[in-house]
């Protein structure tokens, strides 16, 4: 179970804070403290964002296993930027950051924050799952989208739809349909009607 509560109260944060630092449902985060639902991905990232901690820390992992995550990371950044023949000043310059803070992320002796980690993962147009070794796959999934088999008429139009909005169009849409979603988990996870969250 993730220490999702056991962080929040030692920071003096209440459930319903954190919620809201994280755009879901006080009764959603509640479910993720109590271990009767699993945050997705980019959910965890925020939290452990909002929280000020790690991805690890949450989980409750051993130092191996950071020291492990940490060596899946450096790697990575080394292959990228060979694959993009930059060097650490270029990243560094990217970042606003000095060269030698850079080389530390490469050589495992300072860890990239989850800002960082996004940043690095757009300039290079890959995930943030796949930097940190939770994907084999590098390609952002914008760029996966583009090769789906889009099978009924409500995909393509909800595809159309979505390019042709303004960015703050893009991101209410999406909102929207975590907030469906999330809605519609609860209702099965409490067995009550969920007509009413579509």
């Amino acid at each position: 179970m993730l220490r999702i509560r056991e962080i929040r109260r030692a920071q003096k944060i209440t459930a319903k804070e954190l919620a809201n630092l994280v755009n879901v449902a006080e009764s959603t985060m509640c479910l993720y403290e109590t271990g009767k639902r699993e945050p997705d991905f980019r959910t965890l990232l925020e939290i452990a964002e909002q929280l000020n901690v790690s991805i690890d820390d949450l989980f409750g992992r051993s130092d191996k296993n950071t020291d492990a995550k940490k060596g899946i990371i450096m790697d990575n950044l080394l292959i990228l930027r060979n694959q993009k023949g930059i060097t650490q000043k270029d990243m560094a310059d990217f970042l606003g950051i000095s060269r030698q803070a850079y080389a530390n992320y490469e050589t495992g002796n300072r860890e990239p924050d989850l800002t960082t980690l996004k940043r690095i993962a757009e300039y290079f147009n890959v995930t943030v799952e796949y930097l940190l070794g939770n994907s084999e796959l590098p390609q952002t999934t914008h760029e996966n989208n583009a090769d789906l088999n889009l099978r009924t008429e409500q995909e393509k139009t909800l595809i159309r739809v979505f390019r042709e909005t303004t960015e703050e169009g893009r991101l209410r849409i999406i909102q929207t349909v975590l907030n469906i979603c999330d809605e519609i988990k609860l209702a099965e996870l409490t067995g009550t009607d969920s007509s009413s969250a579509v």
